[in-house]
């Protein structure tokens, strides 16, 4: 994990309530807005950068997002993550033709152009491990999220 990214308890939220996938940008985008770590025009860029390159992964048995937009709109670099209660769709990162159902959202706000790729890898990397995928989406709290992140990235 790059030392210079937040990774904090207020910015994960365990099992949303959610039914679409605006809700669930909406709610990652307050977490980071409340902590300062993105400008108001996030929100705006991300849900248009969603519909333009979207970024659900199918994986397996959980499938997963990483919505992120450009450095200018973050002030400073962080994860926030959420797990969900029940499924959101969300278009095919590689199918965009297509929609997966997203148990788990990274939302990346990077304030360095250079580190969106290099972060964008080990997740991706970090979630091929079904295991991991599985302790995510069972954790009960900020903490064990947070843990497994950190130990896997």
């Amino acid at each position: 994990m790059e030392k210079d990214i937040l990774l904090d308890e207020k910015l994960i939220i365990t099992n949303l309530r959610a039914t679409e996938q605006q809700d669930v940008l909406k709610s990652l985008f307050s977490k980071l807005h409340k902590e300062g770590c993105v400008r108001d025009s996030f929100l705006e860029n991300i849900l248009k950068r969603e519909e333009n390159f979207p970024t659900g992964l199918k994986l397996g048995k959980y499938n997963i997002a990483i919505p992120h937009t450009e450095p200018q709109f973050v002030n400073k670099s962080a994860l926030a993550v959420t797990t969900l209660e029940k499924p959101v769709n969300f278009r095919r990162m590689d199918k965009p033709e297509e929609e997966v159902p997203v148990d788990i959202v990274i939302m990346l706000a990077l304030k360095e152009k250079n580190d969106h790729l290099k972060v964008l890898g080990k997740i991706i990397q970090m979630f091929q491990s079904s295991q991991v995928l599985e302790s995510l989406k069972k954790a009960n709290n900020s903490k064990e999220i947070i843990e497994i992140i950190k130990s896997n990235l």
